[in-house]
């Protein structure tokens, strides 16, 4: 990025800064997070194909590394057809319709760690019967055989510091989920989810269940602290929240101070004025509004009991037009009609918030996670192979942009009137007119990553 704002500030002579502008992978930071938590608590190796017996823990430990032992049994399981045909062959017989295999992990992807253990866990029965038969099997070759076999028998207490585990890289998996998508915005979700994930690592820390993790669980929120600290460095991250129509500012005013509440609205506010000065010697022609777009100004002008606050400065922001919009925006109760995305309900809205329609086709198409761009690359290269290596630009442009088309159903996707489409919004405004339950239910940012009831992370010691 620093190179690019060189070549930046040297053909248009404005100032890039890169520190502001530098939005971090989420994904990258939920897994340096989650590999501390994995590293500082295990300390066996991943499975080596050339160094067969370099994953194996230490057997004779007083702890015993659980995590290890599943890899060692998962590496077993794996490692020839007769014993893959006896892992089945044990759920068959107790009537498992669809019999599975246990999974391996990766060093580069912490998930498989997660899907692992989770697997291990859902077969634990079979996973017990299959190390006591592989015993068996390999007593024929010599005792001292069947005893390296049977030590990789888990006991009851390793089982369940087993789905401890799994239960913490569940968080660190929901928090991921968040913001994993590559048609719609995510970053509104970044903060909640990081701060959620901290919250929920840091509240078992302190509980004496886990505590065989706590060293564990220390590093890995200390390493979503570093880079938490860092989204300081850049207000993509608190503006896309105040951007998202609906929530506005309600994880603000649940979970943050009242001097951070209003630090957040004096920095949008600060940030219309800017972008209303931005724009205010545009000669740009506003679209001609369509008669929804003509129907919610009417209803927002109208509506004046939709504040959810006193707006005591109306004198002073019918002054100022940016200022106007600005408190209206805030102090608006909005819905977004079910089955709606955030940016369809914007391209509807434009014309009630000019401004801040500007600030959202700017902000809200940052990306939250780099995964999407990297998949562009990907799928780049299974276009350009050796065989294909004389491609020129244009052509590869051409397939790469057919290829997406066909992949999101865009070729052959049936066409919508925009007539059609306003009286199905009609309609739809109509329901939630008539029905003020849906437009009364409660929403909290905590969903997107809500712990699961049975793990009770409040619970009494």
């Amino acid at each position: 990025m620093a190179e690019f704002a060189r070549c930046y500030q040297k053909r248009t002579g404005e100032h890039f800064d890169v520190k502001k502008r530098h939005i971090r992978c989420l994904a990258h930071i939920i897994n340096l997070a989650t590999q501390a938590l994995i590293s500082t608590r295990s300390n066996a190796k991943y499975y080596n194909p050339h160094n067969i017996d370099e994953h194996t823990p230490d057997v004779e430990a007083p702890e015993r590394d659980e995590l290890g032992l599943i890899r060692a049994i998962a590496v077993k399981e794996r490692s020839s057809a007769q014993r893959k045909e006896l892992f089945q062959s044990l759920q068959a017989r107790q009537g498992v319709p669809q019999p599975v295999q246990l999974l391996l992990d990766m060093k580069v992807q912490w998930g498989s760690t997660y899907v692992m253990l989770n697997r291990a866990i859902s077969t634990k029965k079979f996973v017990q019967d299959f190390v006591y038969e592989l015993g068996l099997r390999a007593g024929t070759e010599g005792l001292d055989a069947r005893k390296k076999i049977d030590a990789l028998m888990l006991t009851e207490s390793e089982w369940e510091r087993v789905r401890m585990f799994c239960s913490l890289l569940r968080q660190a998996d929901k928090a991921q989920q968040a913001f994993s998508s590559a048609q719609t915005p995510t970053l509104f979700g970044a903060i909640p989810a990081i701060e959620t994930l901290h919250s929920a690592w840091n509240t078992r820390a302190d509980k004496i269940k886990y505590s065989s993790f706590h060293g564990a669980l220390h590093a890995a929120t200390a390493k979503l602290n570093e880079y938490y600290e860092k989204t300081a460095d850049s207000n993509a991250h608190i503006l896309v929240m105040l951007l998202h129509p609906e929530r506005k500012m309600a994880y603000f005013k649940k979970h943050w101070s009242e001097n951070l509440q209003k630090n957040v609205l004096d920095l949008g506010r600060d940030l219309f004025k800017q972008r209303y000065a931005a724009t205010a010697s545009s000669q740009i022609t506003p679209p001609r509004p369509t008669k929804r777009q003509r129907t919610q100004s009417f209803m927002c002008e109208t509506d004046s009991d939709d504040s959810d606050t006193d707006n005591n400065g109306v004198d002073e922001a019918s002054s100022t037009p940016w200022l106007a919009e600005y408190e209206r925006y805030v102090n608006t109760n909005e819905i977004i009609p079910p089955g709606m995305t955030v940016v369809a309900w914007w391209g509807l809205n434009a014309l009630r918030y000019p401004i801040a329609a500007s600030l959202a086709r700017d902000y809200l198409a940052i990306m939250s996670s780099s995964v999407s761009s990297e998949c562009a690359f990907s799928s780049a290269g299974l276009t350009l192979t050796k065989r294909r290596n004389r491609l020129k630009g244009d052509i590869v442009e051409a397939l790469q942009c057919l290829k997406c088309m066909y992949q999101n159903d865009l070729i052959f996707r049936e066409v919508v009137v925009a007539t059609e489409e306003e009286k199905e919004l009609d309609e739809m405004d109509l329901e939630l007119a008539a029905d003020p339950d849906l437009a009364e239910e409660s929403f909290t940012w905590d969903q997107l990553v809500a712990d699961d009831s049975d793990e009770g992370i409040y619970e009494d010691l």
